[in-house]
């Protein structure tokens, strides 16, 4: 008692700066999507081997990350398995199925990531999980709309094909119906909506709509 003390402020090494840095829950998270991230894209463009640098260096520095600061295991598979539905929703059409297991799956582990003894109610950000949803979400539709465009285009092409053959009449009505061409069934609309066809009545292709061809 009665002694002064003088404070004195502990300057932080830069080991201590990087290790605050990537104890940081965000950050993490950050990481470990940047890391998976840069390696999907080295798979779909090999050769450059920049993110497969970038991918491994980002994982190294998550794996510091959450030695520092211990992670729900469940969860991590969690995101790896929200990842991998998104993938799948590319080349797998679920009408969208898929999408939405990969929301539940990405956001629960997320929001769980940290959930274990030891953190201190360390959580990534809401805000942070929103927007990371969010953006997969966005990248889906982006995907799924090219894709669409690109069968539809597609299609179109396909249809001038048939312009100046023969199909034949599958069942008719009301100025409509269905014929068959080589060997593939198509929808069909009279250029004379008043003519009525029957069936395997041979028509010609004049031209097409949309996805219709159009016969006389």
């Amino acid at each position: 008692y009665g002694k002064e003390y003088e404070l004195k402020p502990i300057k932080t090494t830069s080991l201590e700066k990087i290790a605050f840095f990537l104890s940081d829950p965000n950050i993490i998270v950050l990481l470990l999507l940047a890391g998976i991230l840069a390696i999907f894209l080295e798979i779909k463009m090999p050769g450059t081997f920049i993110f497969a640098a970038l991918g491994i260096t980002c994982i190294i520095l998550f794996l510091i990350g959450i030695s520092i600061i211990p992670i729900n295991y469940l969860a991590l598979l969690l995101i790896l398995a929200g990842i991998a539905l998104v993938i799948a929703e590319v080349f797998i059409p679920s009408f969208g199925l898929l999408t939405l297991s990969a929301i539940i799956a990405l956001a629960s582990g997320l929001y769980l990531f940290f959930e274990r003894e030891g953190t201190m109610g360390l959580r990534v950000s809401m805000p942070l999980i929103i927007i990371i949803i969010s953006i997969f979400v966005i990248t889906i539709l982006s995907i799924g709309f090219l894709v669409f465009r690109d069968m539809r285009k597609r299609s179109v092409v396909g249809l001038e094909k048939f312009i100046g053959k023969r199909a034949k009449v599958i069942k008719w009505s009301d100025g409509r119906g269905k014929v068959m061409i080589d060997g593939e069934i198509w929808d069909a609309i009279g250029k004379n909506q008043d003519l009525n066809y029957n069936k395997d009545d041979i028509v010609n292709i004049v031209d097409f709509k949309d996805m219709y061809l159009i016969v006389e």
